[in-house]
């Protein structure tokens, strides 16, 4: 179990997120659109578009690839997301001294 902003959250949950916005844990392989693809026998932009219920993507595709990518916990890659939206959620800190008295 793991505390996340006031809540605890059961581990096996949040570690794949972690993992995936920290670039990897060694031992967990993170698993991509493409790999939900291979699976399902389709092109990773189908699965991409699954994902975002794009119109042209029938249900039954789209139910196949959501029920997988709840079934293997994979979650979007932060970085990914934030270079097609040119925007990250990231806030950085300018700290100019830090005293140790």
């Amino acid at each position: 179990m793991i505390a996340f902003r006031g809540k605890v959250i059961d581990s096996s949950i949040i570690l794949p997120y972690i993992a995936n916005v920290c670039g990897g844990i060694p031992e967990m392989k993170l698993i991509t659109i493409t790999d939900i693809a291979k699976k399902l026998g389709i092109a990773p932009s189908t699965v991409s578009r699954a994902l975002r219920d794009h119109p042209d993507i029938s249900e039954e595709t789209k139910n196949r690839v959501k029920k997988l990518v709840r079934d293997s916990r994979y979650t979007p890659n932060a970085i990914s997301d934030s270079l097609r939206n040119r925007r990250t959620t990231n806030i950085g800190v300018i700290i100019p001294e830090i005293a140790h008295d």
